[in-house]
């Protein structure tokens, strides 16, 4: 992210990983031995956290004047995106916005425009959702998007802490990067959003994505099918038809990379569908998959990854007893 980060943060040892500069986007996370698929990367708490998705930049600010100074200092030295084109956003708000939000915009908008880095556009560029609002973390900050990541990033409500899982191996020295914005995006939408982080996406999903061949330009025209598949589902007059679309959609995301808990609800649903229909062994394939997502991603010890084993569980019990009956 920020190269001109003077001195990189210290990375506590039980973590696999180390900030360095990178080529083209400043500061970034590497490595420093083989990570296994599903193991944590990072746990950290926030430097500063807002409650409240609809923030204003006085709620920034009075956060950031509870910061002692040295965690100012860290603060100040993170990213920001400020100093963009005016001229690339829409120059008004829309009319039916209420007053609050027509003033959220424009301080967003003035703070991305803006000649110097400010406490809004510092928090803008790093801010990560927490269930009631926005967090900032010193070094989760630092991870570096790419439209197909090896890693994935979670708010833990009840630890009060940012998980970072890998979700793939990754090799020693290898960047661990997750998504910034909505993975089903295509490519126009990502680089939309994106600009938002001061930056155009050259990864892999991105780079030459008009050239036939290219990984790129397979990849968009599966996202673009995920998409659409996304908006068919509620079109869908059967459960037959609705897990032909999502066995579609998870076809695609395992072809394109994607793993995610969206993709683990995906199989969720596919896992609940079947069992209504009374195909148990799809069923509990389809719950295994889920838990194992949500494993990966997110930690066995979370909500999601507990709820998915106790209903792999049930669903298994559910079989037994019904091969017994045959």
């Amino acid at each position: 992210m920020d190269s001109l980060h003077m001195t990189l943060a210290k990375v506590p040892a039980e973590f696999p990983f180390a900030l360095k500069e990178t080529q083209d986007k400043g500061i970034g996370a590497f490595a420093i031995r083989n990570i296994t698929r599903g193991e944590l990367v990072l746990s950290e708490r926030p430097l500063l956290r807002i409650v409240g998705s609809r923030y204003l930049a006085a709620d920034v600010q009075a956060q950031y004047d509870k910061l002692g100074d040295v965690q100012k200092a860290v603060y100040m030295s993170l990213a920001s995106a400020h100093g963009q084109d005016a001229s690339r956003y829409p120059s008004t708000s829309a009319p039916y916005l209420e007053k609050g939000d027509k003033r959220r915009i424009r301080e967003q908008y003035e703070a991305l425009t803006g000649e110097e880095k400010s406490v809004l556009s510092i928090c803008m560029t790093n801010a990560m959702e927490t269930d009631n609002g926005a967090a900032i973390f010193e070094l989760a900050s630092r991870f570096n998007h790419e439209c197909v990541p090896n890693a994935c990033f979670s708010w833990d409500e009840r630890e009060g802490v940012e998980r970072i899982h890998a979700t793939r191996n990754i090799a020693k020295g290898e960047e661990i990067t997750v998504c910034y914005c909505d993975p089903f995006y295509d490519v126009s939408m990502r680089r939309w959003e994106l600009m938002h982080y001061g930056f155009e996406c050259r990864c892999r999903a991105c780079h030459d994505f008009d050239k036939a061949g290219t990984f790129a330009n397979e990849s968009r025209e599966r996202r673009w099918k995920l998409r659409e598949l996304g908006l068919a589902l509620p079109l869908c007059q059967s459960e037959a038809e609705r897990l032909r679309v999502r066995l579609q959609m998870v076809a695609a995301t395992k072809a394109e990379g994607l793993q995610n808990p969206a993709v683990a609800n995906m199989y969720l649903e596919i896992a609940q569908i079947c069992d209504h229909t009374g195909d148990g062994e799809m069923a509990v394939k389809a719950a295994r998959k889920a838990l194992d997502m949500f494993t990966v991603c997110l930690g066995a010890d979370s909500e999601d990854a507990q709820d998915a084993a106790k209903r792999v569980r049930v669903l298994e019990k559910q079989l037994r007893k019904r091969s017994e009956q045959k």
